[in-house]
């Protein structure tokens, strides 16, 4: 039997609202894999292939989706006769957590990979299952929902569980499935808790993957626990590096470095933030993929940002470095504008400060293109928080209030995305400065607590709770 599963603590972060995964299709391309966890998954093929198709399921679980596919591709080439090999690559073209949509050459390609599996007959009723269940997805896609075909997947991973209750595999594929259909409006999180408890049962082993060693420190993020955050983002940090994808730096270094200064500067050890930004101007190149552009972007931002350093914020350097596509990451690239632009206004360089503006505006109409529910929202939001620091530098501080407000709701909204580690600078958190300054302790209170309700243990707004407290006791 065998002992992963990163995917119990990957399904755990569904449990605590994180849509969706935070690492694009384009993903590190392992050369040569080392502990990725046990897996023990029987099929009839012989035992040589077995071997690799234990590695591609791994990877599989692993969420690691484009390493599975070329894996269980080269098994298909190699053994073109192993019934298991098409299943697996049918499955890791089907990403249920996350919120790409499967392309219609995925689908063709997954049907006609189950179709050729099962025209074999050369495998075990267990095996059959397996391959069924994958087949009830990708069945009559031209004419069925997506939502449909996972129901039906669904219940055929239920099945295979219920018929094989010691199979490890069988059980953490009915999990995901089953979070996979669960409803958004649902606020028991039924299926989440279900599926928890089945994977409660499993152990996550594996200590080589950046990936795993990275993903709980979603849930640490979200419950504030920093030194937990830093621990397993250290660790999951120096795993990435063994894994240069085709000669650049993997998207999972880059992507727990985020993490991990986002936790020291709520713990304010800013010494720990700078080495660790000195530390990523020593590996070049990084890939060039939506999570390194948001994470390059985000960390030199929060560092001014967070310790309030308006006059670096000011004179942030967009782009960098410069030989990221960052025109196809407008909703990225506008982390620094508004990061350029609140330095602006918060230091009274009000034309700056609009000159940043403009250009966040440009870059929510190239945003609405790829993100108009999330990212072009969200640049709206910092559109507006720049604006309320302008009419507040102005003296108009009841308009300036007015505009805050609303950006902090629409902010609020959001949520937390996935990639993220939270707000590069809380609205709300924002809104409490704002109220400090204009003596308003009761407001300013009140912000900084909201802001801990969906940000908890936030340093600037526990330290904003105290000194509002300070004042209305005197």
């Amino acid at each position: 039997m065998g002992k992963i599963i990163a995917l119990s603590l990957l399904l755990y972060v569904n449990l605590l609202n994180a849509h969706g995964d935070d690492h694009g299709e384009e993903d590190m391309l392992i050369k040569g894999f080392t502990n990725l966890g046990l897996v023990n998954f029987s099929t009839s093929c012989n035992q040589e292939v077995n071997s690799s198709i234990n590695t591609a399921l791994a990877l599989l679980h692993h969420m690691m989706y484009k390493q599975s596919e070329k894996t269980f591709k080269q098994i298909m080439n190699e053994h073109p006769d192993c019934a298991m090999a098409y299943w697996g690559f049918a499955l890791s073209l089907f990403h249920p957590l996350w919120p790409d949509t499967i392309s219609n050459e995925s689908l063709t390609k997954g049907e006609q990979a189950l179709k050729k599996a099962l025209s074999f007959n050369n495998f075990s009723n267990r095996e059959a299952m397996y391959l069924n269940a994958a087949k009830n997805y990708y069945e009559n896609w031209q004419e069925t929902k997506d939502i449909d075909r996972i129901l039906a997947w669904e219940n055929a991973q239920k099945l295979i569980h219920q018929s094989f209750p010691e199979d490890i595999d069988a059980t953490a594929l009915y999990a995901l499935s089953h979070i996979a259909t669960a409803s958004m409006s649902d606020k028991t999180l039924s299926h989440q808790k279900t599926s928890g408890a089945l994977l409660d049962k499993l152990y996550q082993i594996a200590p080589d993957v950046p990936h795993a060693l990275h993903m709980p420190s979603h849930i640490f993020v979200r419950l504030g626990m920093w030194n937990d955050v830093v621990s397993w983002n250290l660790r999951s940090a120096k795993a990435a590096l063994n894994y240069p994808s085709n000669g650049s730096t993997s998207l999972h270094y880059v992507h727990a470095i985020d993490y991990l200064n986002y936790a020291y500067l709520q713990l304010g050890k800013y010494k720990e933030v700078q080495h660790q930004i000195d530390l990523l101007g020593n590996h070049h190149n990084y890939q060039d993929v939506f999570p390194v552009a948001y994470a390059l972007a985000a960390i030199p931002a929060r560092q001014v940002l967070e310790q309030k350093q308006w006059l670096l914020a000011k004179d942030l350097k967009p782009r960098q470095p410069n030989y990221l596509s960052w025109d196809n990451y407008p909703q990225v690239e506008a982390i620094s504008y508004y990061t350029k632009g609140l330095g602006a206004a918060r230091n009274g360089e009000l034309e700056i400060a609009q000159q940043n503006i403009d250009v966040l505006n440009e870059l929510v109409k190239k945003t609405l293109k790829v993100s108009s529910n999330y990212w072009a929202k969200l640049i709206d939001a910092q559109i507006q928080t720049i604006q309320a620091w302008i009419s507040y530098s102005k003296g108009d501080s009841k308009l300036a209030l007015k505009q805050l407000t609303h950006a902090a709701d629409l902010e609020d909204s959001l949520d937390k995305n996935p990639v993220t580690p939270g707000s590069v600078l809380p609205a709300r958190e924002l809104l409490g400065d704002m109220l400090v300054m204009n003596n308003d302790f009761k407001g300013a209170l009140a912000a900084y607590k909201k802001t801990l309700v969906i940000n908890p243990n936030r340093l600037n707004s526990l330290n904003g709770v105290d000194y509002c407290q300070s004042k209305l006791v005197l």
